[in-house]
């Protein structure tokens, strides 16, 4: 059995990672698998979040501008990509929370810097789920899964936080297994059930490289677009 002295000592250490290595006063937030969406707003001095059981939420948790500025640096570090004036809009990827990251800093806004991060499901949703769900009826499943089948070109659309992208989970696995599948995102947000998939993703830059105007080490999605027909896929995503 632990003493309470121990015990203290390890809530300290935990704390202090969190504030040196890890993402500050949100990271609880973060691994509570409850809380879908944490809202950090320009605009607002506290911390906002979505829970499963209790919906909409205000905390009494404020941001001070040190610890944004700590969790944005903590942020720019593992996805690799700017945050500045020159590249206003970063998007990343918590890997250990199963977090996505949207993050926006001026002139994309005049009110500072705000981050929302939403949580994926652990498991991509399937077309069966969506059914028992309510979100499909069985003819739409079936025929779906025809036109996956069939190579056909598909377009997903809809607002924000409608289940694009779980959309796209579910219709991937009606991709036969010997097909060769390139994907492009600005952010990995696809989980592909074969083997034979190929991601690519965008990458902002950074200063200006000669008369081109293109950022130096910048991605577009139309190069990794272009890269890919080189591939030979049967699919592009």
């Amino acid at each position: 059995r632990k003493k309470p002295l121990q015990i203290e000592k390890e809530k300290l250490m935990k704390i202090i990672l969190r504030h040196t290595a890890g993402y500050g006063a949100i990271e609880p937030m973060l691994a509570d698998e409850n809380v879908q969406d944490v809202y950090i707003d320009s605009s607002s001095a506290l911390v906002h979040l979505v829970h499963s059981k209790f919906g909409d939420c205000i905390t009494n948790l404020h941001m001070s501008k040190d610890g944004i500025e700590k969790l944005s640096t903590r942020l720019r570090a593992i996805s690799g990509r700017a945050m500045d004036a020159s590249s206003p809009v970063l998007h990343a990827e918590i890997e250990e929370f199963g977090v996505r990251v949207a993050g926006i800093c001026e002139p994309s806004t005049y009110k500072g810097v705000g981050f929302a991060f939403r949580r994926r499901k652990s498991s991509p949703w399937t077309l069966t789920e969506f059914v028992a769900a309510g979100m499909l009826d069985p003819m739409a499943a079936g025929f779906l899964s025809f036109v996956i089948d069939g190579k056909s070109s598909v377009l997903v659309v809809g607002p924000r936080a409608s289940g694009k992208t779980s959309m796209l989970n579910s219709l991937s696995l009606f991709i036969r297994p010997e097909l060769k599948v390139v994907t492009i995102e600005d952010t990995p947000e696809l989980r592909l059930p074969m083997e034979n998939w190929v991601a690519q993703v965008s990458r902002t830059g950074f200063g200006i490289e000669g008369a081109t105007g293109k950022k130096v080490g910048e991605i577009t999605l139309f190069d990794s677009l272009k890269a890919s027909l080189r591939q030979r896929p049967d699919l592009i995503i």
